[in-house]
């Protein structure tokens, strides 16, 4: 289940959701990260999220790139 209040961003990047998992409103689940090219020019921000299956989303929860859950 994914809440009509939550923001799923794959501008750049890839987000994997597994079976029976639960995100709530107000969740920010971000795959990419504009900033990293300052700490390493080369890092294009592009990232991965994975959700694995059966993993609840609490409300308000922000996600970023590189970070599996499960």
């Amino acid at each position: 289940m994914i809440s009509l209040g939550a923001k799923i961003d794959v501008r750049r990047g890839n987000i994997t959701i597994g079976n029976n998992s639960n995100i709530t409103h107000g969740c920010k689940l971000v795959s990419h990260d504009a900033s990293a090219k300052r700490i390493n020019p080369s890092d294009n921000g592009a990232g991965t999220i994975i959700i694995k299956d059966n993993v609840y989303i609490g409300v308000g929860s922000i996600i970023l790139r590189n970070v599996c859950i499960g």
